[in-house]
């Protein structure tokens, strides 16, 4: 992430892949300075900055005492939500705010089955898929008219499609669940 799309022509995993080999791996990543890293091909001063920062940060975290963040998987365990605002309340009181506020609307989430739950709470797809179009309409200043706009959308995301190939985790059985919940909705 830090390092973000690439550069040119090297997509951002061969930019990784070069920048760690220039470093000697990550013992080697951590021990060079900035201007050692400015040194690779496609690492500015800004990326250099934030690599080290990251270092930094991760070096910090590491050697931190671990604090047991809340993790709800159940709705036995949201019951407790006392518990999170008595721990948590002070540190991310908006957050604990929201959970009190929206409560019915997420307790309605712990309804469906983990495979389900894993597709709703799970946006990288969306993320990916929101980036590739970002990247398709970030190098254009303007359109001529937002039917312009909406035809490379759609190209692009013809394209895109194409790649898609990875398939839904458990599908067979979140198909057959969410037919027996929403069979009014589903056809076969």
């Amino acid at each position: 992430m830090v390092i973000g799309s690439g550069h040119g022509n090297d997509n951002v995993l061969q930019l990784a892949q070069l920048l760690l080999a220039e470093t000697d791996g990550l013992p080697g990543l951590a021990r060079a300075t900035t201007h050692e890293l400015r040194q690779v091909k496609g690492i500015g001063e800004v990326k250099a900055a934030q690599i080290k920062a990251a270092l930094e940060l991760g070096r910090r975290a590491t050697k931190s005492p671990l604090v047991e963040r809340p993790i709800i998987r159940s709705p036995a365990e949201a019951a407790n939500l006392h518990r999170l605002a008595e721990n948590w309340g002070d540190k991310y009181a908006i957050a604990v705010k929201s959970w009190e506020k929206n409560w019915e609307d997420l307790t309605t989430f712990f309804n469906y089955l983990a495979d389900i739950r894993r597709i709703i709470y799970t946006t990288n797809t969306v993320e990916a898929y929101h980036r590739q179009l970002r990247k398709v309409t970030k190098t254009k200043s303007s359109f001529p008219s937002p039917e312009a706009a909406r035809k490379l959308l759609y190209l692009a995301t013809v394209d895109i499609t194409r790649k898609w190939t990875m398939p839904i985790r458990n599908w067979p059985q979140v198909l057959n669940q969410l037919v027996i919940r929403f069979e009014d909705r589903i056809d076969f």
